[in-house]
């Protein structure tokens, strides 16, 4: 049997519990009216149609819309469906484009295939839980919980198979967890997924393009690969962001940042973009990674990199505290500085560059390289240390053909250090070989070499001034 309230209106006055339920479809569309003053209302047809009609519970219990046991269709198309109380809803597909479905307090809803809200409104003004095992389409709709309360604790759950986000709103006002999981791959592009309290996002593919935003008081994203072109990652509050992907993140005129602490963990970063954070920032990275101009790291604190590969740095990097580099090589022909330590490890170290610190400690395993006339590492506390451990070390300007001053230089204002590494006591060990050549060494204090061997020659010598034969006999004496 069906039920057709084209137009009509059903009403309810007391408030016992009510139920409607026909074999087949309940049909409210086309300007239908259904309200009730029951504490619990139970829709159970079929399959439930309410286009262009209203439903409305003004009982403080339970709103249950259950097509066919769960398993039939909801379709809600510009359509209102509201509660005083609570909503649970469990379809085989839900449709809410351009609809309403809103409750005073939850909304728990289930959906075995697809969820359709494009344009439409989802809203609870304490939690909301939305699963589907299809595709949740939400281009300009509002999928939203809580009020914002002080002390509101209102939580946000979607889980779908995909997830499209554009233009849309997925947020939770309330202070408790906020999850948004879309499996095989969240589009958001120019969307908003935001929460109040901790925000989760995790799926294979995450697409926050073209002016898309990603936040919370502390923020995860979780995926494969991550496109964050023309989009925002951060937070709102005092809080830490942590993406971590197994592929690359592409960043391209993109940023990423943190009102505190921000960690990156990626296979590579391409496209350049921003990564900042108020406090520390550490990039953790797989393979080699090459920082160029039109990627930007700024940290108010500590910096860090960790990758597997080479580092290479053609541009400026700086921390306001410490700054370190582990990678399996770096070659640096920029410029890397930190206010207090700049500390690196590598197999080898290149530099044409300038490498800078208050202290200083560069540790390689094979050969630290300090190269041509512009390179220089140093050192400029001068209560500070300049230690440089390596088999190898190289400080030499390959390229001057003339006699002129040294350019070439390790230079630091207080202790200077080179040798080969420390044992197991903290005691340094002696370096195969240290060659200075036509370059510098310096200290504002103390200087120790340790090492096997150390050369100190120039490439090119002139000498002028008053010369004179010698006697030969003179030399026979």
């Amino acid at each position: 049997t069906d039920l057709t309230n084209h137009g009509g209106k059903i009403t309810q006055y007391g408030a016992s519990p009510m139920t409607i339920s026909v074999s087949n479809r309940f049909d409210n569309s086309v300007g239908g009216t259904l309200q009730t003053n029951s504490t619990d209302l139970t829709l159970a047809p079929g399959t439930l149609v309410n286009d262009g009609g209203a439903i409305t519970h003004a009982g403080t219990g339970t709103l249950t819309l259950a097509p066919s046991s769960g398993t039939g269709a909801i379709s809600n198309v510009a359509g209102k469906i509201t509660s005083a109380g609570q909503i649970g809803a469990n379809a085989g597909s839900l449709n809410n484009a351009q609809g309403v479905l809103a409750a005073k307090r939850d909304i728990t809803a289930t959906a075995a295939g697809e969820v359709n809200n494009v344009q439409g409104q989802m809203r609870a003004l304490s939690s909301l839980s939305l699963h589907n095992g299809g595709t949740l389409t939400n281009t300009s709709g509002r999928i939203q919980s809580g009020t914002g309360a002080s002390n509101g604790a209102d939580t946000l759950d979607v889980q779908s198979a995909s997830i499209d986000n554009s233009v849309g709103l997925i947020g939770n006002l309330g202070a408790g967890a906020t999850t948004v999981q879309g499996g095989s791959e969240l589009v958001n592009r120019n969307g908003t997924v935001t929460g109040n309290g901790e925000v989760t996002v995790v799926a294979s593919s995450i697409t926050n393009t073209q002016g898309g935003q990603l936040s919370g008081s502390n923020l995860k994203v979780l995926g494969d690969t991550l496109d964050n072109s023309g989009g925002t990652i951060g937070n709102v509050a005092n809080g830490d962001v942590k993406v971590t992907t197994t592929g690359a993140i592409t960043n391209t005129n993109g940023r990423i940042g943190a009102t505190h602490d921000l960690s990156v963990n990626a296979s590579t970063l391409t496209g350049g973009g921003t990564y900042s954070a108020a406090n520390d920032v550490a990039m953790n990275l797989q393979g080699n990674f090459a920082a160029t101009p039109d990627v930007q790291f700024n940290a108010g604190h500590d910096l860090a990199f960790t990758l597997s590969g080479t580092f290479t740095n053609s541009t400026g990097l700086q921390a306001v505290n410490n700054l370190s580099v582990d990678a399996g090589d770096i070659v640096n022909s920029g410029s890397i500085a930190a206010g207090n330590l700049l500390r690196t490890h590598s197999n080898t170290l290149t530099n044409t560059g300038a490498m800078v610190g208050g202290s200083v400690s560069l540790a390689a395993d094979s050969t630290l390289s300090n190269l041509g006339p512009t390179a220089l590492i140093g050192a400029s506390d001068s209560n500070g240390t300049l230690e440089l451990l390596s088999h190898d070390i190289e400080n030499r300007d390959d390229t001057t053909a003339t006699d002129t001053q040294a350019q070439t230089a390790i230079v630091g204002l207080g202790k200077v250090i080179l040798a080969g590494g420390k044992d197991a006591n903290g005691n340094y060990t002696n370096a195969a070989l240290i060659r200075n050549q036509s370059a510098l060494i310096q200290s504002g204090g103390d200087m120790a070499l340790h090492a096997d061997q150390v050369t100190n020659t120039r490439r090119a010598m002139k000498t002028s001034g008053y010369t004179r034969n010698v006697d030969p006999a003179l030399l026979e004496q």
